[in-house]
């Protein structure tokens, strides 16, 4: 079954058909929030909470979208709301022009990246990064979401997902020119 199908299965009354899209989604959404609090057992509950919430407003899920999508743009906001709670969530917002015109220059960056470095190496300058980077970046390499997924999931204008992209790569590129990753 498709993840449209399973949707309308459990809007039809079959709720126990929500399991397979946890037993589908429940790692990546995971592996998201805890990258961003650091902390299983928080993200754990995160998690949990955010495919609660999922299946609350479940009836407010466009069938022509993907659920993927929905359930990170869940997860986010819950962790950010978590992270805000704990004093954890920091807005930042980077004026690193040098930065980014370095990476308009430079041309194709992930390519660059995946061609010289080790994937260890570019995970743990990801992981270092801001939440508002970080959490792009993840969303448009690891899990391939387009920049249109990603904006649905983020709340946040396609030209703002490209920006997060292009300052998030630009940071992780000027961490491994500046030999922080040797």
């Amino acid at each position: 079954m498709t993840d449209k199908q399973i949707v309308q299965s459990v809007l039809d009354g079959n709720t126990t058909s929500f399991g397979l899209l946890v037993e589908s989604y429940q790692r990546p959404v995971f592996s998201l929030v805890y990258r961003a609090v650091n902390d299983r057992s928080a993200a754990s509950d995160i998690t949990q909470d955010s495919f609660v919430k999922a299946y609350k407003k479940l009836a407010s899920f466009d069938l022509e979208k993907r659920f993927f999508s929905w359930i990170v743009a869940i997860a986010m906001n819950t962790t950010k709301d978590w992270l805000r709670k704990n004093g954890r969530y920091e807005q930042v917002f980077v004026n690193d022009t040098e930065a980014v015109e370095s990476l308009a220059q430079s041309g194709d960056v992930q390519e660059e990246m995946c061609a010289v470095l080790d994937a260890k190496k570019v995970h743990l300058a990801i992981d270092e990064l801001p939440f508002l980077y970080q959490q792009t970046l993840i969303l448009r390499f690891r899990e391939e979401l387009t920049i249109a997924e990603i904006s649905e999931a983020l709340g946040i204008s396609q030209s703002g997902v490209k920006m997060r992209i292009s300052r998030g790569l630009a940071m992780i590129k000027k961490k491994f020119k500046g030999g922080e990753y040797e």
